[in-house]
Parts: C-alpha cells; sequence; structure tokens
C-alpha cells in the first residue's frame, strides 16, 4: 500500500524556478523520494516534459512496480543472451543518463553532486561536460527537509512501530538478559508490528556501556539498579522513525537518578524551544544550559537533534552551529545526553514536528521510566 506519493512534481517546479532544463539525481534515498523506487543503482534524469528513471536490468520489473507514471528504463554493462527490454540501454549509469539527456535534447543540466562520492561526481562530469551547470544538492536536502502531510503520517506510524519494541523491551527486562538478547526481543517486536526495515541497528546498552553514544550491544548482562539505554527506530511505508529511552532496572543509585532527572529536564526545554522561525541553534542552547546549570553540560558531547525522513539523519540539524531558520514540517529529533566514561549514559529522545502554531510530538512513549 502507497502511503506517501512520490515527490517529482517538485523537482520539476525546482527546474522551472531556477532555469535548468533538467536534472541528474542519484543516491537510494534521493530517488526513492521523487519516485517511489528504492533500488541500488537507480538514476533519476528529469526534465520539465517527464521523467526517465534508469536501473540496472536485474531491477526492471520491481521499479516498473513502484515508480508508476515515470518512465522505466533498463541498462546493462553485460549482456544476458535472449533478454529484451523496452528501451534498454548498452553501457553503464554513465552511458544511460548520456543517452537519455541527449534523447531529451537537455542544454543546460543540474545535479546533486556534493551528495555523491567524489569519484562519481568526476564521472558525471565529464560525461556531460558543458551540459551540467549546476549543483542542486542543497536544494534537494532543503526540499526533503520540510515533510508534507502524507510524510508526517508515514512517520508517526513508523514511531508507533518502534514504540513497540520498546514495550517489548520494558517488558523483558529480567537479571542476567544480556545486551544482545535484549536487541533481539526489540526487533521481533518491530518487525512484528510492521517494520519493513530498522532505522538503524538497534542500540542496547546497560549502565557503563550507556556512556558510549554508537555502541553495539554485547554479552554484558543486566543487574539490579542499573540504567539501560535502548535506541532504536523502524522504517514503514519507506519512512525512518529514531527514539530513545533510559530507564531504570530496580532502584538506581542517587547520582544515577539525578543525572537521568536532568537529561529529562534538558530534553523538555529543548521540546519547548522549538517553533517555527526558531533559530535551530536555540533549542540546543535551552538544553544545554540546564544540563550547565546542573554541572553536566561537559558530558553532553554531540549536537542537540537531526532532521529525520526517508534517512534517518537529514537537514536541519539542532546544534550550537546551526543558523537555519525552523519551519512548519520539518522533523527533527531533540535527544540530549549525558556519557560519564566508565559510570554511565542517559539519552532520552523523541521526534518532533514543526507546525505553523508551535510543535507537535510524533513519538508518545513514556520517558520517565527511572
Amino acid at each position: 500500500m502507497r502511503v506517501v506519493k512520490p515527490k517529482l512534481p517538485k523537482l520539476l517546479a525546482l527546474l522551472e524556478e531556477k532555469g535548468h532544463d533538467g536534472a541528474v539525481v542519484l543516491g537510494m534515498s534521493n530517488v526513492h523520494y521523487f519516485t517511489g523506487f528504492r533500488g541500488g543503482g537507480a538514476v533519476l534524469v528529469a526534465s520539465r516534459e517527464g521523467a526517465s528513471l534508469l536501473v540496472p536490468q536485474l531491477e526492471y520489473s520491481k521499479a516498473m512496480a513502484d515508480a508508476v507514471g515515470i518512465e522505466v528504463r533498463p541498462y546493462y554493462r553485460y549482456p544476458v543472451p535472449g533478454i529484451t527490454m523496452p528501451g534498454l540501454i548498452e553501457g553503464t549509469w554513465l552511458d544511460a543518463v548520456a543517452r537519455v539527456v541527449e534523447d531529451y535534447g537537455l542544454g543546460r543540466v543540474a545535479a546533486n553532486l556534493s551528495s555523491i562520492p567524489h569519484g562519481e561526481a568526476g564521472k558525471l562530469k565529464e560525461k556531460l561536460g558543458e551540459k551540467l551547470a549546476a549543483d542542486i544538492t542543497s536544494d534537494i536536502s532543503k526540499m526533503r527537509s520540510i515533510k508534507e502531510d502524507d510524510e508526517v503520517e508515514a512517520m508517526a506510524a513508523a514511531a508507533r512501530v518502534a514504540e513497540a519494541g520498546l514495550r517489548a523491551a520494558v517488558d523483558a527486562l529480567a537479571e542476567g538478559l544480556s545486551e544482545v538478547e535484549l536487541a533481539g526481543v526489540v526487533d521481533e517486536a518491530m518487525r512484528r508490528a510492521g517494520a519493513e526495515e530498522y532505522s538503524f541497528p538497534t542500540i542496547v546498552a546497560y549502565e557503563e556501556n550507556a556512556a558510549y553514544p554508537h555502541t553495539n550491544p554485547t554479552w554484558r548482562r543486566l543487574a539490579q539498579g542499573e540504567v539501560v539505554l535502548i535506541d532504536l527506530g523502524a522504517r514503514l511505508h519507506g519512512y525512518c522513525s529514531d527514539i530513545t529511552r533510559t530507564m531504570a532496572f530496580g532502584s538506581l543509585p542517587p547520582r544515577s537518578r539525578e543525572v537521568a532527572e536532568a537529561v529529562l529536564e534538558a530534553q523538555l526545554a529543548g521540546i519547548d524551544a522549538i517553533a517555527p522561525g526558531v533559530k535551530a541553534e536555540e533549542p540546543d542552547a535551552a538544553a544545554r544550559g540546564v544540563l550547565e546549570r546542573r554541572g553536566l553540560a561537559k558530558y553532553f558531547i554531540h549536537s542537540l537533534g537531526h532532521g529525520v525522513g526517508i534517512d534517518v539523519h537529514e537537514a536541519p540539524r539542532l546544534s550550537r552551529a546551526a543558523e537555519e531558520e525552523l519551519e512548519p514540517g520539518m522533523v527533527v529529533t531533540v535527544e540530549p545526553g549525558v556519557y560519564i566514561a566508565g559510570a554511565l549514559g542517559v539519552r532520552i529522545e523523541d521526534m518532533v514536528l514543526v507546525t505553523k502554531k508551535g510543535r507537535r510530538l510524533l513519538t508518545s512513549f513514556e520517558r520517565n521510566l527511572f
């Protein structure tokens, strides 16, 4: 069932606005955003009159099913005897792009050069020569940062799936349970709730292991009086969710509880600072100020949050260096953390939609679990 409509009309409107004849779009997430197809090796060539999705020949049938209303043209490097497909192009993706650009008669072409590997960008420049006249990476990034209603609906549904994983984790906590085993409980629950994929490998970390922001689950086993940090996300309808909870197993020591309460207070301050027209640095400053007053700011070693969408990390970023303004339709995480090496880590994360008048949480799982 398709919940999110492909956003190709937004790309065509950009071409009209910028005066480009066409665009070459690379990268799985970008191609998915504009066409609805998610697969390796796909390239979109769009003109003001239409668009062609170029895919390896083994992806042709899937692309035809997913990219409704868009011409699909397969390409191949090595011919398969007896195989014929409509519009088949012999050569690499570069050869296919050059062929379609020529077929469309495109003169001035833009591409998302800055978001693809340097070597691939160089090959594309060499192939198209002077026709490649502009880099639209930032335009596409900004476009994707403003979610339409159908995208928000998909992300809210993905959040519910992730929260099913959290509920299963809370119910499964037991003395002696390893991080690896608890991560398995979480992942199975998300799949049963409908996850197409995971937004990223699930993080489960106990006590001192939670002081590593991007750790991997280990065979470390749970004991009474320890914190349990779980960072998880599900992909549904092609869109990601991202949520973190830190919870207590048994009664926490006073210092651990103080840290957890400070992080929750910082998160609430960061969320309260989100509104349209607010600079993206302000929520970070609000959360960081709470931890500064609590004497914990030196342990908050990353930015407050990031955009979420087809990718789990997108524009904008909530950080001290961010100057752009928040706009209605942006979905960001708010995730302050305190990481005390050798002792413990605490992070609490939610997804927040910027609305016309303020903000709305897309995640709803209980926060005070300690």
